[in-house]
């Protein structure tokens, strides 16, 4: 995408603020506006490395691009053998040819173009209402939810399959379905592709199937699920640590009475194949109470 041209050059000397730049400009959009849509894996997004002398090839081994975003305000390449990061004024300078002060302006001329995230919503006190995921996603019961955006499930109980959700998984016969899905020791619901290691929870189902961001997942469970309220998710109960019982004196005296009879001239076959045969020293014999018992 062409940046067009700033028009700070008429006010050389209006100092630009870095810091409250880089603040409004959000790096995700700007990165969208330079590099093209993101390509999704899983909840990570990733764009094409633009730096001049990355190596070649542009993907990674998955074929993903390999430019992530690591911060709020930076990015790094994660290619091998190139070692490009930077903040948003870095992307317009690789992409644009412009220097670190022409950035800068373009940046601040159109930080408002560079946002792709709304207000968050706040009550009538001013208070902003924080969304318990864990709840959200007690409230979903992934088994509907994959039948509605995979499809029906194939099979019953934990055998049920549906087909995987990732971009990257190989060509898929249907016959048998890889992903499953299980409840973890939280009460929570997770699903898990074993053709291709993909897996995740309800938001990560719906990012995947819809091509929405995190934000627009969360907004439709919510709208799915609706409102109503609901008890936090069960958890497993733990059992008891077993109590260790004493050992018997009965095994107690059975124990020494094999440990003498090992070192005795009774025992000298069973120290024979020990030591000569397994390659145990007397002293690990004797600290481990290695014992013998010709039997009857």
């Amino acid at each position: 995408m062409a940046v067009p041209p700033t028009t700070a050059a008429a006010s050389p000397g209006r100092r630009l603020d870095r810091d409250q730049i880089l603040a409004r400009a959000e790096l995700r959009a700007v990165a969208d506006s330079l590099l093209g849509p993101a390509a999704r894996q899983g909840r990570q997004l990733r764009w094409p490395c633009p730096h001049p002398e990355h190596p070649a090839p542009a993907s990674d081994r998955s074929g993903q691009p390999t430019l992530k975003i690591t911060g709020p305000q930076t990015w790094k390449c994660q290619a091998e053998g190139c070692d490009a990061w930077g903040s948003a004024i870095d992307l317009v300078m690789h992409t644009q040819g412009r220097s670190f002060r022409e950035a800068l302006r373009i940046l601040d001329e159109h930080a408002g173009a560079f946002r792709t995230r709304q207000p968050r919503p706040t009550s009538q006190g001013g208070r902003v209402q924080r969304l318990d995921l864990a709840r959200l996603k007690a409230r979903v019961d992934l088994v509907e939810l994959a039948d509605r955006l995979l499809g029906p499930g194939k099979g019953r109980g934990r055998g049920r399959g549906w087909p995987c959700p990732h971009p990257q998984h190989p060509a898929q016969t249907g016959r048998t379905p890889p992903l499953k899905i299980k409840r973890g020791s939280d009460g929570l619901q997770r699903w898990k592709c074993f053709g291709c290691g993909a897996r995740g929870d309800a938001i990560d189902l719906v990012e995947l199937t819809l091509q929405r961001d995190t934000g627009e997942a969360i907004r439709y469970l919510r709208d799915l699920v609706g409102d109503r309220a609901v008890a936090p998710p069960p958890r497993r109960p733990v059992p008891p640590a077993p109590r260790r019982a004493k050992p018997s004196p009965v095994l107690g005296g059975y124990v020494d009475q094999c440990q003498k009879l090992l070192w005795s001239d009774t025992g000298a076959v069973g120290r024979d194949y020990l030591m000569k045969r397994r390659g145990l020293s007397a002293q690990i014999l004797r600290a481990n109470r290695v014992g013998y018992d010709p039997g009857p």
